[in-house]
């Protein structure tokens, strides 16, 4: 029997597809003012692995997406908002 704990669940759960995980990593490296490269540095990974995560040819495996979801929480507050939404409330 596999068992996950609840942060887990949370994780995977919080990533739905394939596009949500592309828009998420565009959006966070955008936001963060980082180039491909840059941005690979600070997760610690390649620039080609950053490179088809944004293309949708490979998607990050569950603990780099924790990490992703990490240094989103640790944007200020608003920066780590759509920037089409940032504007509306």
């Amino acid at each position: 029997m596999l068992h996950t704990t609840n942060q887990e669940a949370g994780y995977h759960s919080a990533i739905m597809k394939t596009k949500d995980i592309t828009t998420l990593i565009k959006q966070l490296r955008k936001q963060l003012s980082l180039t491909q490269e840059q941005f690979a540095r600070k997760v610690g990974v390649t620039y080609s692995t950053v490179n088809h995560w944004e293309n949708g040819k490979r998607t990050p495996h569950p603990y780099l997406i924790q990490r992703l979801l990490e240094i989103k929480k640790e944007l200020p507050e608003g920066k780590g908002k759509d920037p089409k939404e940032a504007g509306k409330a």
